[in-house]
């Protein structure tokens, strides 16, 4: 569920100094397969390819996945780049049958809910 996926992102990258993308690959019951960082950067940006995120679900026979970034700077504004690299993302998995359910924003200050806010 969505509150597992937010506390792991929370855990794992909420206190980072640097930005972290963090996939979650699930299965099609949505159980977890894989969690993995798969892209890191600078205090405030880090380069995402949505190749390498749908390469990665294809292997590991993925049917689903949830991508979550930190915003080490504590904002949790959800920037025009957040909405386009989310958009990206969803229209590549969508091409090859895999679902994105959600991406989350977190930060030390709490998270963003794509999906819950209807960006998705």
């Amino acid at each position: 569920s969505d509150d597992v996926a937010v506390q792991h992102f929370r855990y794992k990258i909420g206190h980072a100094e640097r930005e972290h993308m963090m996939v979650l690959f699930l299965d099609n019951q949505h159980c977890l397969l894989a969690s993995e960082i798969l892209f890191s950067g600078t205090t405030n940006q880090s380069a995402v390819y949505p190749r390498e995120i749908v390469k990665r679900a294809l292997t590991l026979n993925a049917c689903a996945i949830i991508i979550g970034h930190n915003h080490p700077s504590g904002s949790l504004e959800v920037s025009q780049a957040d909405r386009i690299i989310t958009e990206k993302i969803q229209s590549v998995c969508e091409l090859v049958g895999i679902k994105l359910v959600d991406h989350i924003i977190v930060s030390p200050l709490g998270y963003r809910s794509f999906s819950a806010e209807g960006y998705l």
